[in-house]
């Protein structure tokens, strides 16, 4: 007799979550298996049949669309769904929920563009993820590099090419509802030439200053400090107007000397610092990286350049990680510095014997140095076009300024990036 209650019972709950089922699902009767056809009726239409074991539980079978398959669990408490939230059966999951069924697709958490740099022919390993309001996405590979595998649990891994470049490969974020969302990311390559303990563009060398790549005069390594130099510099000494003087600097317009080479053109422009207009007209942002680290702590020797003495500049005492050739660099090794630590997704960034004053960026600022550069406005060059204008560089798109137009005038005070070779 208690069992024949407890069967009663149980068929009452059933029909009653039956009864609290969305409207569009419906009691279609008995006698159905699991994967008989349920070709006409409504995609999650129920039924309630006996389970086939002879033990008298009753099973719910729900219509995926195509034919009857057994729902998990058996019933939810229709109490659990408050406010009057329909009980609604979710097919990825062969369950039931309160609410309506998941339709959201993931969110990436992990932003677009390089994900991992690596040398040729080392192994590269690194995690993707998305976020869902359901619980952890799984992942797979849509497309991509045949050498990058995904993982499901987001790790995108393989043994680089002995190729360098850019590798691009597709993930796919798939939740427990089968929601997905795609995202491709890029996996840079180098091919491992730079100097033993900084061997790729990015890397801290050991003196704490930063492999930039080769220069685009004679192809040798050249390194940039951490961070750009503090505060801001003119060009020239004299804010006061436009007028200035056309030093020996050879003036730049597609690839001659002074677009190529730095080094050159500060030496050029600190044996010229005779310029009489307004006083001593000395070439501030040229003068900051000349001084810089001549007297720090671990300055190489004890012996102060004339043009350094009194530290005009305000950077003998910062931070040269212990040398003291430091120059401005010249506009092509700023793309350069561009392409390299900054946006090195980017695909479309030229780099020298290309000039022109537009703009290349497609891809995001997400390289080694993008936080530490690509902040502020117009970077000077030590690369002139004139008495009163010089190259400038915008380290957020890679856009060039060398006309005559507002944004190059050396009375202006700019953001300094310093380099030695």
């Amino acid at each position: 007799m208690f069992r024949l209650f407890q069967w009663w019972l149980k068929l009452i709950l059933i029909l009653v979550v039956s009864f609290h089922i969305t409207s569009h699902a419906q009691l279609v009767g008995t006698n159905i298996s699991p994967g008989d056809s349920c070709t006409g009726k409504p995609n999650g239409a129920q039924t309630i049949n006996a389970d086939g074991s002879g033990s008298g539980r009753m099973m719910v079978l729900v219509c995926n669309g195509t034919i009857w398959q057994t729902a998990r669990p058996h019933f939810v408490n229709p109490g659990a769904c408050v406010n009057n939230i329909p009980v609604t059966f979710d097919a990825a999951t062969g369950g039931f929920r309160c609410g309506p069924v998941d339709t959201i697709s993931p969110i990436w958490v992990t932003a677009s563009g390089t994900i991992a740099t690596s040398d040729i022919n080392l192994l590269v390993s690194t995690i993707v993820a998305a976020s869902d309001e359901s619980g952890s996405p799984t992942y797979s590979k849509v497309s991509g590099a045949g050498w990058l595998n995904v993982a499901a649990n987001g790790t995108v891994s393989g043994m680089a090419p002995s190729s360098a470049g850019n590798y691009a490969v597709t993930v796919r974020a798939t939740d427990g509802s089968g929601n997905t969302v795609d995202r491709t990311f890029n996996v840079v390559v180098n091919n491992g030439n730079g100097p033993v303990d900084c061997p790729n563009p990015g890397n801290i060398c050991a003196d704490g200053s930063v492999y930039a790549g080769l220069t685009p005069d004679t192809n040798v390594h050249f390194f940039v400090r951490q961070q750009k130099l503090p505060g801001n510099y003119s060009y020239k000494e004299d804010t006061s107007n436009d007028n200035g003087f056309d030093t020996p600097v050879v003036n730049c317009s597609t690839s001659q000397t002074g677009c190529i080479t730095g080094e050159y053109n500060t030496n050029t422009l600190i044996a010229s610092d005779a310029e009489t207009l307004v006083g001593n007209q000395r070439h501030m942002a040229a003068l900051a990286c000349y001084c810089l680290g001549e007297q720090h702590a671990n300055a190489p020797d004890g012996v102060v350049p004339a043009e350094c003495s009194s530290d005009p500049a305000a950077t003998n005492t910062l931070e040269g990680y212990g040398k003291d050739d430091w120059y401005l660099p010249a506009i092509y090794e700023l793309q350069v510095i561009f392409k390299n630590l900054v946006a090195p997704g980017d695909p479309d960034t030229p780099l020298w014997p290309i000039f022109n004053s537009g703009g290349w960026q497609s891809a995001a600022n997400d390289g080694p140095l993008a936080g530490a550069l690509s902040s502020g406005t117009w970077h000077y060059s030590s690369s002139e076009v004139g008495a009163n204008h010089v190259v400038t560089m915008g380290f957020t798109t890679g856009v060039v300024y060398s006309g005559n137009g507002g944004n190059e005038r050396k009375r202006d005070l700019r953001p300094v990036i310093c380099a030695r070779k």
